[in-house]
């Protein structure tokens, strides 16, 4: 006698961070670490005949600009085994706004969104028999359109994230997203029904309030057709040690159920559980049970330097990002170094950190990784042409300002003193052999540095100066950093690798690196020879800030005498302005 129509929304998750490709497909690739995965599980209502079960899945590929990802998840309830399976493909664009921890990401999915009943399982009126009762035999006059649909689906969304580094770290994730932007058609009697458009806006915040203790407030809102969701709660964080924390969570949704939750956070993993305690107006039709969640994502491959993922190695309170000793506790006013006296002839008691050794706390240090005078803030000018090493182009040649520190170029002057004259030395301001043009042969095999392929392996001339490989007695792995144009900056995409060296190097005291600098040949020679410097500093003083003792890194600058391949292009001048990290195992 009466016809109504009953709205459902989509599956949700209580903590539905764990699911992130399913919240937001602009969450793909949002971690710190190369891939991840995560499975959930959630169980609802199981006092029922049929009980609500969702089983979801996804891995994703971070990349500094691009990523992708796969999402599974699936549904499955009621007494005629509906089940509704969701497959996306999707890929995310995530920029970095001007200033350092700011991250705009916008996402993509593209899949398939399966319906599947068992129609034998249906029963209805016209199958009544008065005699006998209900008779599977009987026709029901419905005219259903097979036990399977197969819907396109389509998701969008953004996402955009701020990290604040200092004492009380911050880190914020304010999202929307839009589900089923298509509205496919969705029915089994072959009417106009569509799957409606669901719109999804949430914001999550993790405050890291003292060493031992933060806060992490969430909310969450979903509209889908009649259907609204409205969750609000916190997390109390506790970190126990670097890479582990705990969490002991409560949040409410609106209507429908209070949400006690826990996870464990250690190292590459994170295991979360979730129970709903029933507050809905359906709680005596379930008896009044509840739903349990459990969920686990795992980060796989090395860490990258993401300032979004904030760590602190050491545990005193400076994260790494911050932290000039990462691996040694120390004071928030030292920047994370431990606090020792250091005697100085102007400060007798002075109090600081002196890296280096040379009795100039490292805040007065103009090179705080080099032991040098207290005459010249910590550095060297061993050629006193008073321009100091660090900025010096020829730090062993008494120069000119004007001239970056080398040898004023004059017809028949011989800058470096090896015997060759500029106008014929190939290595003008780098000592070496006559024989050689000038340029140095440093494993002694007669093939000059800028021809030799293993210039610190002596070897022969048909393997341009490399040994026979039953000769090799040392497994060498090659590392190079490119840069831009006239730059010494460090591209960030580069800090995955530095941090790499800088482990085995920290962990292998006995191992050393060799670092060469290059350029193109835009520029004259002389300044060439200069950034090539400033680019094999940059890589140095990174590695060192990462873990690497000084006394494990030898570094050579050729500047434009020793290109990788021709100048003559953009692709090649790109492959010349490199560094390149040679790291003897």
């Amino acid at each position: 006698m009466l016809l109504g129509t009953t709205w459902a929304q989509d599956a949700h998750y209580s903590n539905f961070n764990a699911q992130p490709l399913y919240l937001n497909p602009a969450l793909i690739g949002m971690h710190s670490a190369n891939w991840r995965a995560g499975l959930i599980y959630r169980s609802q209502w199981t006092a029922i005949q049929a009980p609500y079960r969702n089983l979801g899945g996804f891995i994703d590929k971070s990349n500094e600009r691009l990523s992708f990802g796969l999402l599974l998840n699936q549904n499955k309830t009621s007494d005629v085994g509906f089940q509704r399976t969701n497959i996306l493909v999707g890929a995310a664009f995530k920029k970095q706004l001007a200033r350092e921890q700011n991250f705009l990401s916008i996402g993509l999915q593209l899949g398939v969104d399966q319906w599947r009943i068992d129609v034998n399982n249906l029963t209805f009126d016209e199958q009544y028999n008065p005699d006998k009762g209900y008779d599977g035999e009987l026709g029901n006059n419905e005219i259903l359109e097979g036990g399977t649909l197969m819907l396109p689906d389509i998701n969008i969304g953004v996402n955009w994230r701020f990290f604040k580094p200092g004492d009380q770290p911050v880190t914020a994730d304010i999202g929307l997203a839009f589900s089923h932007v298509n509205t496919p058609q969705a029915s089994y009697f072959n009417d106009n029904r569509k799957l409606p458009l669901k719109t999804i806006v949430y914001g999550t915040l993790e405050w890291q309030l003292s060493k031992r203790f933060g806060l992490e407030p969430r909310v969450f809102f979903a509209r889908q057709a009649t259907a609204r969701e409205l969750l609000l709660g916190a997390n109390a964080v506790f970190y126990i040690k670097p890479q582990q924390k705990f969490k002991l969570g409560l949040a409410q949704r609106r209507q429908d159920a209070l949400i006690l939750s826990a996870a464990l956070a250690t190292h590459n993993w994170e295991f979360g559980l979730a129970y709903d305690v029933n507050t809905s107006n359906l709680r005596e039709f379930a008896s009044n049970n509840s739903a349990i969640e459990f969920s686990a994502v795992h980060l796989f491959g090395p860490q990258k330097a993401n300032p979004a993922a904030p760590e602190d190695r050491d545990d005193d309170g400076v994260i790494d990002a911050e932290d000039e000793c990462p691996d040694v506790p120390g004071e928030v006013d030292l920047k994370g170094c431990p606090r020792q006296t250091v005697k100085t002839k102007k400060t007798p008691a002075a109090t600081g950190n002196d890296y280096d050794g040379d009795g100039i706390l490292d805040q007065n240090d103009l090179c705080p990784y080099e032991a040098g005078e207290e005459r010249y803030q910590g550095c060297n000018d061993r050629d006193a042409d008073g321009i100091w090493d660090h900025i010096d182009a020829c730090p062993l040649l008494p120069g000119k300002v004007e001239n970056y520190g080398c040898p004023v170029k004059i017809p028949g002057i011989d800058s470096d003193n090896d015997g060759v004259p500029d106008r014929f030395d190939r290595c003008i301001y780098i000592k070496g052999k006559e024989e050689l043009d000038g340029c140095p042969d440093t494993d002694n095999d007669g093939i000059s540095d800028i021809k030799d392929d293993c210039p610190y392996l002596k070897g022969i001339p048909a393997l341009n100066g490399c040994p026979e490989k039953e000769d090799m007695t040392s497994n060498i792995q090659v590392d190079v950093v490119e840069f831009e144009t006239d730059e010494s900056q460090i591209l960030k995409r580069y800090y995955p690798m530095l941090d790499r060296v800088a482990y085995y190097l920290k962990n292998h005291p006995r191992e050393q690196v060799i670092m060469e600098g290059h350029t193109d040949n835009e520029g004259d020679h002389l300044y060439n020879y200069q950034l090539s410097q400033r680019r094999v500093q940059a890589v140095r003083e990174y590695l060192i800030l990462a873990g690497a003792g000084v006394d494990q890194i030898q570094t050579y600058f050729y500047g434009e005498t020793k290109p990788k391949t021709e100048n003559g292009s953009d692709y090649g001048k790109a492959r010349n302005r490199r560094v390149e990290l040679k790291l003897f195992r």
